[in-house]
C-alpha cells in the first residue's frame, strides 16, 4: 500500500487527507528467453502467482516441472517484476489463449478438455452457518481491502479452517497465488477434494478452470456467477455458492453438500 495526499469532498465541504492506495505492478513471466505473459498484479507473493498461473493454465502439471525460479525487479518510470523460469518441455500442450474478464494485459491459456474430464468426487459437506462464519473471517483477513477497497481475496479452507489466504488487484491472480502457495508447499495439503475455495470476485468460466484443474469440489464467493460457470459446475459436480454475504447465500449446484 502507498499513502498519498488527496482532497476528499463530502456534501459541500472538502478536506485534505492522507489516503491508503493499492499498489500495482507489471509482472512478466518468462520461460527461458521467451516471454510467456505479462500480468498486472499486486507486488507481493510473485513466486506463488507465477507458479499458480503456470499450473492453472495447464502449462505445467506439477511443481517438479519447474527446475528454477528467479525473480527480478526493474524500476524505471514504473515498477516492474520479471519471473524467469526454467520449465520442462511445454510443447504439444492443447491450450487456447483467451482474454480474461479481469486485470492484466496477458491472456489465459484455456483447456476445454478439462470441462469433459471426470467429475470431481468428494464426501465433503459443510453447514451453512459455518460458511457464514468463514466468510466473515475471510473479509476480516483482507486488511488491504479494508484500508483501500482496491483488491480481491482468495483462500483455501481445509477442515472448516482457512489455511491459505492471499490478496491481489486481480481476482484471477489472488486464486493463482493461493494455488501457487499450495504447490510450493505441497506437504501442507495432500487431498484437495476435501477443500473449499473462497473468493471475493465474480465466478466465471476461467475461474472454474483453476478449480477443476486442482480438483477443488466447492467454490464460495460473495459475488455473482455467470451462466457458463453454473453449467460447468453442474456438469463437473462442483458446489457453487454465490452472494455469500451476512446470513444469506445462493446455491447454484450440488446443494447436497450444504447442510
Amino acid at each position: 500500500m502507498k499513502t498519498i495526499e488527496i482532497i476528499r469532498i463530502r456534501e459541500d465541504k472538502q478536506e485534505i487527507i492522507n489516503d491508503s492506495i493499492t499498489e500495482e505492478i507489471f509482472l512478466t513471466i518468462d520461460i527461458g528467453k521467451a516471454e510467456l505473459v505479462t500480468l498486472l498484479c499486486s507486488p507481493g507473493n510473485l513466486k506463488e502467482l507465477a507458479v499458480g498461473y503456470l499450473y492453472t493454465s495447464g502449462i505445467i502439471n506439477n511443481i517438479n516441472e519447474i527446475k528454477d525460479i528467479a525473480i527480478f525487479f526493474i524500476v524505471h518510470d514504473k515498477c516492474c517484476a520479471s519471473v524467469n523460469l526454467t520449465v520442462d518441455n511445454i510443447q504439444g500442450k492443447n491450450l487456447s489463449k483467451v482474454q480474461p474478464a479481469g486485470c492484466g494485459k496477458g491472456p489465459m491459456f484455456y483447456d476445454e478438455a478439462l470441462e469433459s474430464s471426470q467429475k470431481i468426487q468428494t464426501n465433503l459437506q459443510i453447514p451453512a452457518l459455518k460458511i457464514q462464519e468463514l466468510m466473515k473471517e475471510f473479509q476480516k483477513l483482507s486488511e488491504t481491502f479494508l484500508k483501500t477497497g482496491g483488491v480481491h481475496s482468495a483462500a483455501i479452507v481445509k477442515d472448516e479452517k482457512i489455511v491459505v489466504f492471499m490478496e491481489d488487484i486481480g481476482r484471477h491472480n489472488a486464486i493463482d497465488k493461493v494455488i501457487g502457495h499450495l504447490l510450493l508447499n505441497n506437504n501442507e495439503i495432500s487431498d484437495f477434494t476435501n477443500c473449499i475455495l473462497l473468493t471475493s470476485g465474480r465466478i466465471s468460466s476461467e475461474i472454474l478452470q483453476k478449480v477443476i484443474r486442482y480438483k477443488i469440489p466447492s467454490i464460495i464467493s460473495k459475488s455473482a456467477p455467470t451462466d457458463r460457470a453454473i453449467d460447468i459446475c453442474r456438469a463437473m459436480s462442483v458446489t457453487l455458492v454465490g452472494f455469500a454475504r451476512g446470513n444469506r447465500m445462493n446455491v447454484y449446484s450440488c446443494p447436497e453438500r450444504i447442510i
